[in-house]
């Protein structure tokens, strides 16, 4: 996987905008080719692709330098007088300007129907249930969230439609020291308290599950120590992964927004520390009910998005 991202986040739009810099442009036609797969590329890895484990500052860096490079080298076309005859006199070989073509046109039949779906998973198709954001004291990263399975993979799940995966950002803008780390602590939302999004009555919960070194987790215990909420409209919302011993409340409990649930922890079938938080209405257990999507304060949230 970090070889993965190390090429899509770094050297592939590191390789194209370095391209679209260096070229010495006679047409605009010529401009624009290399300009798109540039344009196609940084709107994937900025839109699609999952940031946290590189420094989240690259995700607002790259369009700017794409912005700058693309003036550039526009403002070297135009000023730029050809020495050699007029390009209706020597036409460029076919060979070559296919090639071109292709490499304009091969990113967008990659990348275009990702970005696209990037943008749809921002559309709540139901009414959603508001809340308070359930962590403070940090800037946090939404790993997994949106309604469409491309930012999202819980959307085939129909408990899980609309859940979200979060972590936090340290002053690395990483969400953890180093690229994999097995030390829990060094993950930014390790022992981080979780509060009540809403007033509800703790109708499950679990306390006793170990913490796993990542990437361990435990398949067999999805959830690991969580706590389940139900309001009084009957939706149940649940919050996983919690550290071993850290819940706060008991069931049968009424809690009010903003009271102290527990500690984020790294139990159950996770890979490294982070906060899981869906929402359903009716069924009995993590997997039963019909998904219900979650705003906070009137936001929907999508991977990638920032919390302060």
């Amino acid at each position: 996987m970090w070889i993965g991202l190390l090429f899509l986040q770094i050297l592939l739009p590191l390789i194209l905008v370095r391209d679209l810099g260096r070229g010495n442009y006679t047409k605009p036609r010529d401009w624009f080719l290399n300009l798109i797969p540039a344009v196609v590329c940084v709107l994937f890895i900025t839109q699609v692709s999952p940031w946290g484990h590189l420094p989240y500052a690259l995700r607002i860096l790259w369009p700017l330098v794409l912005l700058f490079t693309g003036i550039y080298s526009w403002r070297r076309l135009r000023r730029e007088e050809p020495d050699t005859p007029p390009a209706e006199e020597y036409p460029a070989p076919a060979p070559r300007r296919r090639s071109s073509m292709l490499w304009a046109v091969v990113p967008v039949i990659l990348f275009a129907a990702p970005i696209y779906h990037s943008f749809a998973a921002r559309r709540v198709p139901e009414p959603p249930l508001d809340l308070d954001f359930p962590l403070r004291n940090g800037i946090y990263l939404v790993g997994h969230g949106g309604s469409h399975k491309t930012l999202n993979y819980h959307n085939v799940n129909e408990s899980q439609r609309y859940a979200l995966d979060i972590g936090k950002l340290n002053w690395l803008t990483m969400r953890a020291t180093g690229l994999q780390s097995k030390q829990l602590r060094a993950y930014a939302i390790w022992g981080d308290t979780l509060y009540s999004p809403c007033d509800a009555r703790v109708n499950s919960l679990e306390n006793r599950l170990p913490d796993y070194t990542p990437p361990q987790g435990d398949p067999h215990n999805p959830a690991g120590n969580h706590v389940e909420l139900e309001t009084d409209d009957g939706v149940r919302i649940f919050l996983a992964h919690m550290q071993k011993g850290s819940v706060r409340v008991k069931i049968g409990d009424r809690v009010r927004r903003g009271d102290p649930l527990g500690k984020v922890g790294n139990s159950g079938n996770t890979s490294e520390p982070h906060l899981h938080i869906h929402a359903v209405r009716g069924g009995r257990g993590l997997f039963e009910g019909k998904g219900v999507p979650l705003t906070f304060r009137g936001r929907f949230l999508v991977r990638n998005d920032l919390i302060w």
